[in-house]
């Protein structure tokens, strides 16, 4: 996380200081709200190599936090695609993201437009 927190400038104390994030609601530290969308998308990029050209738009909706050490997964579903001249013979795949972890299942739901 603290790469994150560099990278981005987020220091927030939620996510880098455990004895402040521990007198929070969350009862100590959580992972970056958009670290986890991030890694949502990561993880599925792989299977748009070579044919994504550009992330169009970005949506995510944050259910419950994500804690250091926890196991997270994705799935994703493909809502639609439409073909579109402007792409060169491509078009735009909108995809869902759910974000879900070992302890309280879902922690985000995330949509995505992607050039393909």
């Amino acid at each position: 996380m603290a790469a994150f927190a560099w990278l981005t400038g987020d220091w927030n104390p939620l996510h880098m200081d455990a004895e402040y994030a521990g007198s929070t609601i969350f009862g100590g530290r959580i992972a970056h709200g958009m670290l986890t969308a991030s890694l949502a998308l990561g993880l599925f990029a792989p299977y748009l190599y070579g044919t994504a050209i550009a992330l169009l738009e970005v949506g995510a909706r944050f259910l419950k936090p994500v804690r250091i050490g926890d196991t997270i997964y994705v799935e994703t579903e493909v809502l639609d695609r439409k073909p579109s001249e402007k792409y060169r013979g491509g078009g735009v795949v909108r995809l869902r993201h759910k974000v879900k972890n070992q302890r309280t299942g879902s922690s985000l739901d995330g949509e995505q437009d992607i050039n393909d």
